[in-house]
């Protein structure tokens, strides 16, 4: 019998976008299952991003003297994987080094060659191969015909036979049932629910031309809520190449998840064809928390056909009708990808043209990549391929119907829509003033409207503004591969306000320059209206910030203080400087596609959410009360007034009181002057008529009318805040409070409603 063995899963990360290397947790949770390596083998995990520093990976690998390294390989960790095995040997020249992963698996022997360091290559699926590697070694055996293993035998490569795909996915364990991830909040995940793909793209190099095969519905439900219990706020990305190929059991496992999770922050982000789509599924995947990604790659029949990309462009047409009609807050994510054989610049940018008029929340826009286990990549000649970067990522470099001029074109071209696309009131804006109808056939289509907007709002913002000047230096400075993986650090939230205000001011004088252009000039109130609730939320946190705001909120607070567990907090999502005021208490958060508050998770730990689109579904908005013990002393409605449909608000009044232990729990909201209304959220058109003004006096009758009809009362005098110095009075927030009607007016309270009265009766 061997000894005990120790071995160490190494799951090198690009960055801190995602917490976890599922696939070392799944090989460790499998190997610890075998029976035969039961107490002859330890096995620990060390995570890390390919960007810290290799002395400190090489130490956290060898800390407990392993016997065995085994790696996740990637198109972004080959580098460092690289360059470790060869410090590893240093130190180490006695362990065993096991690579598998897509990077190694599909080209195992001359892996072998380029690395000497390594000693095997796990081939295809890992957990049955690895295990028995293990096994082998535990005991003393040779490799020899360990099926899906590449080995060298007296020095020169050798590959056993391929090993069959595993049918029964049952027998893996689950990682995160068996705690072997710890989840905190906020955290990113990648979740699998199946293996395989049907699909036979040749520029892709997983598990194409696979049966699917998937993991226990029951299974896939019982890991999201064993995160759950662990930490909300998580954002899985769900590996399936479509989880809506099985239509009844994405039903089943959709609405699970949502009822599991409850109000709690959470998302997942779904890879899809779109065509899948039904009526059906729309309105089971009709909530903030699920986002589907879909690959459209190209409308053009000829790049379609060399690529073997079976895509219906009515067919995704027709379902995302049903995801607009049905499933207003999901997001929707398409992707293109530019320098694809037998496309060219004119046909891409009628691709690019059809993809920015369907709308969509976010869009990647890569270009063709040639890997080495995908058909492009094993023989780019057959494919119309002229030449390919010959290291990660393997970016397509010329075909023959795309030059490299014109490839470096669409790479600018990418970026720049990509640039202006992500920013939610850029994006939603031009949706506005956009073309109104689509060509009958786009891929023929003589012009490309949509995307000369978006050129020209480019070209027109970064002459006037600094961020745009900002943003393309960042990304001319990336390498080849940043230009695929990194995260832009320049963001819309992170500008001074005053570069906000004034960035929303030259959008509003573009977007009417562009409707005078096209002789539309009576949809401008709609879009006026629009970039006016824009400012107003930018303004905010300008109002926020103010001595006059902190010490009359101060006041009004009394003796609640902001670390008071009896405190409860309604307020937008994105607003974190509010969560300041509501430290301990318990807070509740409204989102909206209209202001791009979707595809991210909140940090908060079991705050609350709801979708301001849910106005039609009354028991998503009762689940903001859940049944709970704790009484408070204060409830505080945030800017979330008008957004809450008026045929909900008395229904809403009423749980605010009814759900509260405590009987005489006070009520403070303020709202702003411009006036969101339900039509605004409900529809994404915008509010005609609205002239970005609205007087809180008028409003106050029909306030008091709800706030009676639910058993409360007005009881302060409004009080008006606003920005601090040139901002001053721009726009203007109201302050009040309520208090439940059975509670007699404390000192100069009631004013405010008996003005009410008057003003009824006048």
């Amino acid at each position: 019998m061997g000894k005990k063995l120790k071995a160490v899963l190494v799951g090198l990360r690009y960055d801190e976008f995602y917490a976890h290397t599922l696939a070392v947790g799944y090989l460790k949770v499998f190997a610890d299952a075998d029976k035969h390596l039961k107490g002859k083998l330890e096995t620990s995990l060390v995570e890390r991003t390919v960007h810290e520093p290799i002395h400190a990976q090489l130490a956290a690998i060898l800390e407990d003297d392993p016997d065995i390294i085994g790696f996740s390989c990637y198109l972004w960790n080959m580098v460092r994987v690289k360059d470790l095995i060869l410090e590893i040997r240093k130190a180490r020249p006695d362990l065993k080094i096991v690579l598998g992963g897509p990077e190694v698996s599909v080209r195992a022997e001359d892996v072998l060659r380029e690395i000497p360091g390594a000693d095997v290559v796990v081939r295809g699926e890992g957990e049955l191969t690895y295990a028995e590697i293990l096994m082998r070694w535990v005991e003393g055996e040779s490799l020899e015909g360990c099926l899906g293993a590449s080995f060298r035998r007296n020095g020169e490569p050798v590959s056993m036979e391929e090993r069959p795909l595993i049918k029964d996915l049952s027998i893996i364990p689950s990682p995160f049932l068996q705690g072997v991830f710890k989840i905190t909040p906020g955290e990113r995940l990648a979740l699998e629910t199946s293996r395989g793909c049907p699909l036979q793209c040749r520029f892709c190099d997983w598990q194409n031309f696979q049966t699917t095969r998937w993991f226990p519905a029951e299974r896939v439900i019982e890991e999201v809520a064993a995160v759950r219990r662990q930490a909300s706020g998580v954002y899985y990305f769900v590996t399936d190449a479509d989880i809506n190929t099985n239509k009844d059991r994405a039903l089943e496992v959709l609405s699970a998840w949502d009822r599991v999770t409850g109000a709690e922050s959470v998302h997942w982000h779904l890879q899809t064809y779109l065509a899948n789509i039904d009526e059906d599924l729309a309105k089971v995947l009709n909530s903030y928390k699920f986002s589907l990604g879909a690959g459209i790659e190209t409308i053009q029949p000829a790049a379609l056909k060399r690529m073997v990309r079976g895509f219906s462009r009515r067919g995704v047409e027709r379902s995302i009708g049903y995801l607009n009609q049905h499933a207003p807050q999901i997001g929707i994510h398409l992707q293109l990808i530019h320098a694809l054989p037998a496309d060219d610049l004119w046909h891409y940018s009628r691709s690019l043209e059809w993809a920015l008029s369907m709308k969509s929340d976010s869009m990647f826009l890569p270009r063709a990549l040639a890997l080495p286990g995908a058909e492009f990549g094993k023989y780019p000649e057959q494919y119309g391929i002229i030449d390919v970067m010959p290291e990660a990522p393997y970016r397509v470099l010329e075909t023959e119907t795309f030059s490299r001029e014109e490839i470096e074109k669409v790479d600018l071209l990418a970026f720049r829509v990509l640039n202006t696309h992500k920013v939610g009131p850029l994006r939603r804006a031009l949706e506005l003033i956009g073309p109104v109808e689509r060509p009958e056939k786009p891929a023929e289509a003589e012009n490309t409207p949509w995307v000369d907007m978006y050129e020209h709002l480019y070209n027109y913002m970064e002459e006037e503004s600094d961020f745009y000047k900002r943003a393309t230096a960042w990304y001319e400075s990336l390498d080849a591969l940043g230009k695929i993986m990194d995260q832009e650090p320049l963001t819309w939230e992170q500008l001074p306000l005053e570069e906000r205000i004034e960035f929303n001011e030259l959008l509003a004088r573009f977007s009417r320059e562009q409707l005078e252009k096209t002789g539309r000039m009576e949809e401008w109130p709609a879009v006026g209206f629009f970039l006016k609730t824009i400012e107003a939320r930018e303004m905010w946190e300008e109002v926020l910030r103010g001595k006059s705001f902190q010490l009359h909120i101060r006041k009004m607070f009394g003796d609640t203080t902001f670390d008071s567990r009896r405190l409860r907090w309604f307020g937008w999502e994105t607003l974190y400087m509010e969560r300041n005021y509501c430290r301990k208490g318990r807070q509740i958060h409204f989102l909206s596609t209209l202001m791009y508050d979707n595809f991210e998770v909140c940090e908060t730990q079991r705050s609350l959410h709801v979708h301001v689109e849910e106005t039609e579904n009354e028991e998503r908005w009762e689940r903001l009360f859940p049944d709970e013990k704790r009484p408070y002393d204060l409830t505080v409605l945030s800017n979330v007034y008008w957004a809450i449909a008026p045929k909900i608000r008395p229904q809403f009044f009423r749980w605010l009181r009814e759900r509260n232990p405590e009987p005489n729990g006070r009520l403070i909201l303020w709202f702003d002057d411009v006036g969101m209304s339900e039509k605004e959220f409900i529809t994404r058109k915008g509010a005609e008529g609205q002239t970005g003004k609205a007087d809180w006096r008028e409003c106050l009758p029909q306030l008091a009318s709800e706030l009676k009809e639910a058993g409360w009362k007005l009881d302060s005098d409004p009080v008006m805040q606003s920005a601090t110095g040139p901002l001053n009075g721009k726009i203007q927030w109201v302050m009040l409070q309520a208090v439940p009607a059975a509670v007699s007016a404390g000192p100069g309270g009631g004013l405010a409603a008996k003005a009410v009265r008057r003003r009824a009766e006048d």
